[in-house]
């Protein structure tokens, strides 16, 4: 639902509710019942700068309940009950200048463990959520709208300290990546083409993407693609 405040200005909220399919059995052979999520959202949307730049920030309420984990003693999967996630969202997109468009957000996440009948955890943090995510991405086009010209762009994503475990006994650090972009695209005849090249984590950063059951994961290493497209 949404209703316009001013002709730059629109208050918004949601409800949702959905279900999640579930594969596999437990331990006694039955089958895992389907995640359910429930999720409010209220916020405010304007637009800047003639329409070329949106900004907004939302408050969000969501619940997930059935969620599934391993058990640590069989590495059966097994329902663990439901948490929580509540926060604040703040973003911003658009054309800034003739050239460059810029992409930012932050987000506060609060993510507690509502529900827990096997491990003792409720009121606990939820592993791998981190409560402060930011991220940032600028891009320098040579010729906005223009069959052909080049482009060249940068972002980083910021990510806090996040909870190891469900019970909370140890920490993965915080991290940030940053990522770059160069692109040329051009006409040749009757067709669009463009080449793009993008480095990921381009200091080749070292950091914990995830973990679990005293395990801590690598996030991925400096990764470099090309691509190229034909639009006929």
């Amino acid at each position: 639902m949404l209703y316009r405040v001013t002709n730059d200005v629109s208050a918004y909220f949601s409800y949702s509710k959905s279900f999640g399919s579930a594969n596999g059995r437990d331990e006694n052979n039955n089958p895992i019942k389907p995640q359910i999520g429930e999720q409010y959202e209220v916020g405010v949307k304007a637009s800047l700068k003639g329409g070329r730049v949106i900004t907004s920030a939302t408050f969000f309420n969501l619940t997930k309940s059935n969620i599934l984990e391993y058990n640590p003693d069989n590495f059966f999967p097994r329902v663990v009950g439901e948490a929580r996630s509540r926060g604040l969202e703040l973003d911003i997109a658009g054309q800034v200048t003739g050239h460059v468009s810029l992409i930012a957000s932050y987000t506060f996440d609060q993510a507690t463990i509502t529900k827990d009948p096997f491990n003792g955890t409720q009121g606990k943090q939820l592993s791998g959520v981190a409560p402060h995510v930011g991220s940032l991405w600028a891009r320098y086009d040579s010729a906005p709208s223009a069959r052909t010209g080049w482009a060249v762009g940068a972002g980083t994503y910021l990510s806090g300290k996040r909870e190891g475990d469900d019970p909370n006994t140890w920490k993965l650090p915080g991290y940030g990546t940053v990522d770059f972009m160069l692109s040329y695209r051009r006409r040749i005849g009757r067709v669009n083409s463009s080449i793009q090249l993008n480095l990921n984590n381009l200091s080749d950063k070292t950091y914990f993407e995830h973990g679990g059951y005293g395990i801590a994961a690598y996030g991925a290493p400096r990764g470099i693609t090309v691509a190229t497209k034909l639009r006929f």
